[in-house]
């Protein structure tokens, strides 16, 4: 029997390099030797279901050794399952087909908690909770957002909303996911309103904000002091003891952290990339990696022209930094991670590796990208499945105290918020994204579009393809829009039946108008 968190067992069990438990206290990996499975077998795993493991972790026993199978090797491990229920989240891979023939035998298929493999056991909700358990990240969240400008003129960019939540919150939770509740955030750019929100946060949550300021026309004020200059100072005051995350507070992506995790140690990097394909036309948005076959980093080009690119994969601005890459970096201000960092440890032949994601990613940089991502979202195709979900099963979604005038038809998808008020003979054709506290108007048509919050919408307004700004950012006059917000004096003529505040049942697909 290998138990991969060895510490439990010294001078008895032998570990394997690279394991998630290596990498979670939370977390612990069990491989019995084989091919048959015995009583003294379980004693290790018995013992941490006992004694060694908390409520609120895991276990995962792989049995890809198992060859011999008997009813007795069932009834262990049904046995073992009955014990930890309760007790800790347990879940057995590869198994052969010989077990699996056994338990449809006996009528026992579906009885354990059986997963085709360690990667598919460790990407389930029982365990994906526990797989970084004590690990630690940094969101990157500072920056001014110039351009997402107007909307970064009163918000900070990561406290922009998709489905009427903060990209910010979205990434949090994607991070407690995998059990990561250890975190530094960087404030800088309106940092008062995003130290507020931070303050409202998970209590569960182990949460550091950084209050960053530099020198500006001769005067000190909040703003970033440079990405690589914030990753200095955490490591100069021995925060980052341990391989840390590093990613950005305007990212949507579905990235498996676990994987990426066990990938760097497995390979002993300094530093891991989370990277992507992107078409050449936008590779100027993005810092481009070239790669050796093996997947390590021979170059790295920040935001190169097209034509000068020397590859499409694209770094998604995701980092896994071991302590040693951060020892002797410097804690000057105005240091960057892609500008500075990267080509500084490239050029000391520091080991860099990539791991390759091939899911949905999204960087919020502009106007144009935030009315996109919530455009994907309400048609449930959002580059996050918990953000996916939230409309694929229910097409239109109507918040709190939602006041609809007569008249008003609905066709979905379409995402109203909490305390929106829309006047009588208007007409939604999804995607559409309300935000809360948004007022529209008497006889509009709103279609492909996102209202944000407290916008508002005059008689016979057309907002299509576009996104609606409220009255605050409306003078700023630089926003990066799909197309303008028209309008026009005529309400359009619309059939009714549909008036009034409750919430309508989820409509199965296909999505009939509503009215």
């Amino acid at each position: 029997m290998q138990d991969l968190c060895p510490d439990r067992h010294p001078g008895k069990i032998t570990p394997v390099p690279g394991s998630a438990a290596a990498l979670s206290d939370r977390l612990r990996i069990f491989r019995p030797a084989g091919p048959g499975l015995s009583w003294q077998d379980l004693v290790p795993i018995l013992d941490a279901v006992a004694d060694g493991v908390r409520p609120g972790r895991g276990i995962l026993v792989d049995l890809a050794a198992i060859a011999a199978v008997t009813d007795t090797t069932v009834a262990l491990l049904h046995d073992l399952a009955c014990r930890a229920a309760g007790r800790v989240d347990l879940a057995f891979a590869a198994p052969g087909p010989a077990l699996g023939a056994r338990l449809d035998r006996l009528g026992l298929a579906g009885a354990l908690p059986l997963f085709p493999s360690r990667e598919a056991a460790l990407a389930s909700p029982v365990l994906r909770r526990h797989t970084l358990g004590h690990a630690k990240a940094v969101i990157l969240a500072a920056g001014e957002g110039s351009r997402a400008r107007p909307l970064t003129r009163l918000t900070p960019k990561p406290l922009l909303k998709v489905l009427g939540r903060p990209i910010l919150d979205w990434m949090i939770d994607h991070l407690a996911s995998f059990g990561l509740h250890r975190l530094a955030i960087n404030s800088g750019h309106l940092a008062p309103r995003l130290e507020a929100h931070l303050a409202a946060a998970d209590a569960a949550l182990d949460l550091r904000v950084l209050r960053e300021r530099r020198h500006r026309a001769g005067r000190l004020e909040d703003g970033p002091v440079g990405s690589a200059t914030t990753l200095a100072r955490l490591a100069r005051e021995g925060w980052i003891d341990r391989p840390v995350i590093v990613g950005c507070g305007d990212t949507l992506v579905d990235i498996d952290l676990a994987g990426m995790m066990m990938r760097h140690a497995d390979r002993g990097n300094a530093v891991t990339i989370a990277a992507m394909e992107v078409p050449q036309a936008r590779v100027s948005r993005y810092g481009i990696l070239a790669v050796e076959e093996n997947g390590t980093v021979r170059r790295f080009q920040e935001k190169p022209r097209p034509e000068d690119a020397a590859s499409r994969l694209a770094s998604m601005g995701i980092y896994i930094f071991s302590p040693e890459a951060l020892a002797d970096l410097s804690p000057e201000a105005g240091r960057d991670i892609g500008q500075h960092l990267l080509p500084a440890l490239l050029a000391q032949g520091t080991s860099i590796g990539i791991w390759r994601h091939r899911g949905g990613w999204c960087e919020v940089g502009t106007p144009t990208d935030l009315h996109e991502v919530n455009m994907a979202a309400a048609r449930g195709e959002a580059p996050l499945a918990r953000l996916a979900a939230l409309m694929r099963d229910e097409r239109i979604h109507l918040g709190n105290g939602v006041r609809l005038g007569p008249r008003v038809r609905i066709e979905g998808p379409v995402f109203i918020g909490d305390r929106v008020e829309i006047g009588g003979n208007c007409r939604l054709v999804g995607p559409v994204v309300i935000e809360s506290g948004a007022r529209i108007g008497p006889g509009c048509r709103v279609e492909n579009a996102l209202v944000l919050e407290n916008a508002t919408l005059s008689a016979g307004a057309q907002c299509i393809g576009t996104l609606a700004l409220p009255p605050a950012l409306e003078a700023c006059g630089e926003a990066d829009r799909p197309s303008p917000v028209a309008r026009s004096d005529a309400p359009l003529p619309l059939p009714a039946t549909f008036e009034g505040t409750a919430r309508p049942k989820p409509a199965s697909r296909p999505q009939p108008a509503w009215q």
